[in-house]
């Protein structure tokens, strides 16, 4: 234990925050309370905003032609909408690289 928090639970909310310290004291705080990563809070990824964070970067998804891919595109904008409301686009960019980063390790 460091910080006074379990492993698991410090990893958890770093990779949440992209390593930011701030929020994952936020983080680590919920987790232990047994809430969960919050939902709501700029600067905290949950796995939902990862899954459409990566839609939204899918190339082949924006690039692509084809008819079947006319809702995935209609989806990928009000996913980006979103996310551009609660991260802004500067922190949509860091995440991107940050979690290139992270499966890279």
């Amino acid at each position: 234990m460091a910080m006074g928090y379990p492993q698991t639970v410090i990893v958890q909310a770093f990779k949440a925050t992209s390593m930011a310290p701030g929020e994952a004291g936020v983080v680590m705080e919920s987790l232990i309370a047994g809430h969960g990563i919050p939902q709501n809070n700029p600067g905290v990824w949950t796995k939902r905003d990862d899954a459409d964070l990566a839609t939204i970067f899918d190339t082949d998804l924006m690039y692509s032609k084809s008819p079947k891919m006319v809702d995935r595109k209609r989806k990928a904008l009000r996913e980006r909408k979103r996310l551009m409301e609660k991260h802004g686009l500067k922190q949509m960019e860091i995440r991107r690289k940050f979690l290139q980063e992270w499966e890279m390790a």
